[in-house]
């Protein structure tokens, strides 16, 4: 929908209205942080994903065919999350864009995803660090 901001038709206004009638009755669903978190050894965790060439963006008017989209989720997890069957985890923030480069490959559209979605991890790992006061350049 974000994509068909500037040349909406009505069928995009069903579907906008079709997307809020779903998250309206899906309100009471919400996400809780537990508090089984150990916040002195949390990891991040970053997951990215990317498609390649489905995308339409309009730019300026213009009908640009052949976008990559792009998505990431930032999470906190306790230190033995890559070797635990299961684990909780902390949802920090998430995204999904268009790319704004033309991806030649399907490699380059998911290398393209992970680079941002690992400089985002980096950047709220280091927002959560100075918050608590132990910021340094020695990573």
């Amino acid at each position: 929908l974000q994509t068909r901001n500037n040349n909406a038709v009505i069928a995009d206004s069903r579907e906008c209205n079709r997307v809020l009638e779903t998250a309206f009755q899906n309100a009471h669903n919400c996400m809780y942080l537990s508090p089984d978190l150990d916040w002195d050894n949390a990891i991040m965790v970053t997951v990215t994903d990317a498609s390649f060439c489905n995308e339409i963006e309009y730019l300026r008017g213009m009908e640009m065919k052949y976008r990559s989209q792009q998505g990431y989720m930032c999470l906190l997890a306790n230190p033995g999350f890559l070797n635990a069957e299961e684990s909780i985890i902390h949802p920090m923030c998430w995204g999904s864009t268009v790319i704004k480069r033309v991806c030649g490959s399907t490699f380059m559209a998911e290398t393209d995803a992970m680079k941002g979605g690992h400089a985002r991890g980096d950047r709220l790992r280091a927002a959560i660090v100075d918050a608590r006061g132990l910021l340094s350049t020695d990573w």
